[in-house]
């Protein structure tokens, strides 16, 4: 079963996910998630077998390193596995200023981007429904426990973005206007397309506008969550004067 939730479909059923490594079950044992089993070797239960009998986690096992290796979705599995379940959701509120991102499939981006949106302080993320799963190991990774404090939401987006026309959208764009040239207004909603093909033709038509980050040099483009961290840092900056 442990193995099986490194698969989208298996988590789906069992509603469960993997967390691993030590960083990342702190954050875990940290957070209000409910924890449902716990595998760790007896160097990392020696120093938290308290915090974890305190949080009331029914189900702890010392294993040994070759045990560990064996149960791990990583290549270099670190101490302690730890098997949550998949929070439900409440609906999505809009807090001012949003983050969304369409048909991100690199893990490693997602989770990265989820945790730029929890060092701004944003409470959720807005996924299109073709985006990596949030609770692939490989995000929960790169997210650092970010996950843990981010509520990720899929959902049809464009048709969210025609719904909510009192939300201002933008969409991050090679072809949009400099964010020199554009007066940002909120609520907004701030828009990431995918790692090659950028924003959908859809999405680009149900935005308010399209903005692009100013170009002084010569690459051709950025990676989604670099992109992602400058665009976010610019709309709390401006919504915060």
């Amino acid at each position: 079963m442990i193995k099986s939730l490194s698969q989208k479909k298996y988590r789906k059923i069992h509603q469960l996910f993997l967390a691993e490594g030590v960083k990342v079950v702190e954050e875990l044992l940290s957070s209000s998630l409910s924890i449902h089993s716990l595998y760790a070797t007896p160097q990392w239960l020696n120093q938290n077998i308290g915090k974890a009998r305190k949080i009331r986690i029914a189900n702890i096992n010392e294993i040994n390193d070759l045990t560990l290796k064996s149960i791990s979705s990583l290549e270099n599995p670190n101490q302690v596995l730890a098997i949550a379940e998949i929070p439900k959701l409440k609906d999505i509120i809009p807090s001012g200023f949003d983050l969304a991102v369409e048909s991100i499939r690199d893990p490693g981006n997602l989770g990265t981007i989820i945790r730029i949106a929890d060092w701004y302080g944003l409470p959720q993320l807005l996924c299109s429904e073709d985006c990596v799963d949030a609770y692939n190991p490989k995000v929960i990774q790169a997210s650092m426990g970010s996950i843990f404090r981010v509520s990720v939401h899929y959902l049809d987006l464009n048709a969210f973005i025609k719904t909510n026309i009192e939300i201002h959208s933008y969409a991050a764009s090679l072809n949009g206007k400099s964010l020199n040239e554009v007066q940002i207004e909120f609520p907004s909603l701030l828009v990431i397309g995918n790692e090659s093909k950028g924003i959908s033709p859809d999405i680009e038509q149900s935005v308010s506008e399209c903005i692009a980050i100013a170009r002084y040099g010569h690459a051709e483009s950025l990676n989604a969550a670099v992109a992602t961290g400058i665009l976010t840092d610019y709309f709390k900056r401006v919504k915060n004067i």
